[in-house]
């Protein structure tokens, strides 16, 4: 069941969703036009859909753009208390979730764990998606990064994820590596503060991440890349040249193994792409939906035969 707040029928404004599902109620918001092609922004763990709002922006005008706020440690709203947030148990959430919106056309844009979410939901369901924009994320032999281990740890020891929950309440602890700091060249205050304060503020978003960060490891990224070979939809691998996190290992692999896949590479920016490069991601998601099927003539311009995706970069400035 579907419902929530439409903060504004223009477009180009955001509106606010929400989706009850069986684990719980999934918060989302959503930009551009109805209908047609739909971009679906997949975050990773302690973060949620506001790292991709730069990008979004400049999306919108020729695809609608849904962003959910999925159970991954910032989320404002807990699941059920029984909610099944394995692996496993999360990628037939997104199938929940996708098939209660009724998309039938779209594209993932996933980062860091949502990434691997994206690949494992591609091993069962690449049938559902009509391409796949990449950027770095977790892959094969490394989920979580070595960095992010003791994450792994804090969530099998009674009060650790509190103890790591509240020393993120500081901002200086979350410029720390093991925090953001690795993560993101230019992280805003005010938008490390939205990752981290909802974990640390409460007890019921840290069981949910809690039970994510138990199950995941290798072995789901290792099984799902068995299937790369014959999925043979687009995929767009867009990596940093200067990841301090993800080695650029991994996206050469990715693209060799999907065999309809492209490479491209951003510099002047670490793992958080969505937030150190919204303008040139933003660009590379634009032409990948105009080469793939999605195009509008909204927000392009140029010759009628040759349609240009129009990038304010000043606005990131």
């Amino acid at each position: 069941m579907m419902g929530g707040r439409r903060l504004s029928n223009d477009s180009t404004q955001w509106s606010s969703r929400e989706t009850r599902t069986r684990a719980g109620v999934i918060h989302w918001r959503e930009m551009g036009p109805p209908g047609g092609l739909a971009v679906v922004f997949m975050h990773g763990i302690l973060v949620n859909g506001h790292i991709w709002d730069n990008v979004v922006r400049q999306v919108a005008p020729q695809a609608r753009c849904i962003v959910p706020d999925w159970p991954l440690g910032a989320h404002s709203h807990p699941m059920e208390s029984d909610a099944d947030l394995s692996v496993s148990g999360f990628v037939e959430l997104m199938r929940e979730f996708f098939e209660s919106l009724q998309l039938e056309r779209m594209i993932l844009v996933a980062n860091d764990s949502g990434g691997a979410l994206t690949q494992i939901f591609l091993s069962r369901y690449a049938d559902r998606v009509h391409g796949v924009v990449l950027t770095p994320c977790d892959a094969y032999d490394i989920w979580l990064p070595r960095l992010f281990k003791p994450l792994e740890i804090a969530a099998t020891v009674p009060g650790g994820l509190w103890l790591f929950a509240n020393l993120m309440r500081i901002p200086m602890m979350r410029r720390l590596p093991i925090a953001f700091g690795w993560l993101a060249r230019r992280m805003p205050e005010d938008l490390s503060a939205k990752f981290a304060l909802p974990w640390a503020n409460s007890r019921h978003v840290r069981r949910d991440i809690g039970k994510f960060l138990r199950d995941l490891g290798p072995r789901h990224t290792l099984a799902a890349a068995k299937a790369f070979a014959d999925i043979r939809i687009p995929v767009l691998i867009y990596w940093s040249t200067e990841d301090r996190v993800f080695p650029r290992r991994l996206a050469a692999r990715l693209a060799t193994e999907f065999p309809n896949a492209k490479l491209q590479w951003v510099s002047d920016a670490y793992t958080f792409v969505p937030i150190d490069q919204p303008a040139d991601l933003a660009l590379a998601i634009n032409a990948f939906v105009l080469e793939n099927g999605g195009a509008s003539s909204v927000g392009t311009t140029g010759d009628p035969g040759i349609s240009k995706t129009r990038i304010d970069r000043n606005q990131f400035k």
